[in-house]
């Protein structure tokens, strides 16, 4: 991916830009881009940072300045820093082939996932892929309206909550984590998760 110049993110103003690579690319160009990126989004907001800035593989000192992503995984355990990861409910790019075999990740599991990443100081990035005419396909729309519907339910444990002392308890701790793309465990587990699978989110301030 090449990086963004910076006159584009004057025109488009984004809220969050990804660097779909290691640390910041392109050497002092790329810390170039990231500086001017939060200082224009600070001016933007009356002196405070809104911007959220992705990278992965991240050195331990650079953590506090960028947030780490890990692709198509997630965090063995309750990270000190905010984190990231990214996913898809089919491929990265449109494939015919995924909506002819309905294969898309199922809805109930990618809600679980979510708990499991909030309760570990992350975030989820879910892509839904489109078409090559800017729309998506019928079944990535009933997808998107189930997610909504279960996440509705759900919001409660991942709204302006924080981790807890513990992230979670039950058989998917208990299970040895898998090797994700880009560290961490896979995100599309061997196992589904189960009604024993907890995740513990106190309340951070009401909504």
């Amino acid at each position: 991916m090449v990086s963004p110049h910076p006159g584009l993110v004057d025109k488009y103003q984004p809220d969050l830009l990804y660097f779909d690579d290691e640390e910041l690319p392109l050497g002092q160009a790329g810390l170039d881009i990231a500086a001017h990126y939060y200082n224009a989004n600070a001016a933007r907001n009356g002196g405070k940072t809104q911007a959220v800035l992705d990278a992965k593989h991240m050195q331990p000192e650079h953590r506090a300045a960028v947030v780490e992503d890990i692709e198509r995984g997630v965090a063995n355990g309750i990270l000190p820093a905010p984190w990231q990861t990214d996913t898809c409910i089919g491929d990265w790019h449109y494939n015919r082939h995924v909506f002819e075999e309905a294969s898309l990740q199922d809805v109930g599991q990618v809600v679980c996932m979510l708990a499991d990443i909030v309760s570990k100081n992350g975030n989820l990035l879910l892509s839904v892929p489109v078409r090559g005419n800017g729309a998506i396909d019928d079944d990535e729309v009933a997808f998107s309206r189930r997610h909504g519907e279960m996440d509705g339910c759900e919001r409660g444990g991942h709204l302006a909550t924080r981790p807890w002392v513990v992230y979670g308890e039950g058989p998917s701790v208990a299970e040895k984590a898998e090797g994700g793309q880009f560290g961490g465990a896979k995100d599309v587990r061997s196992k589904p998760y189960t009604a024993e699978d907890m995740r513990f989110t106190p309340r951070a301030m009401p909504l």
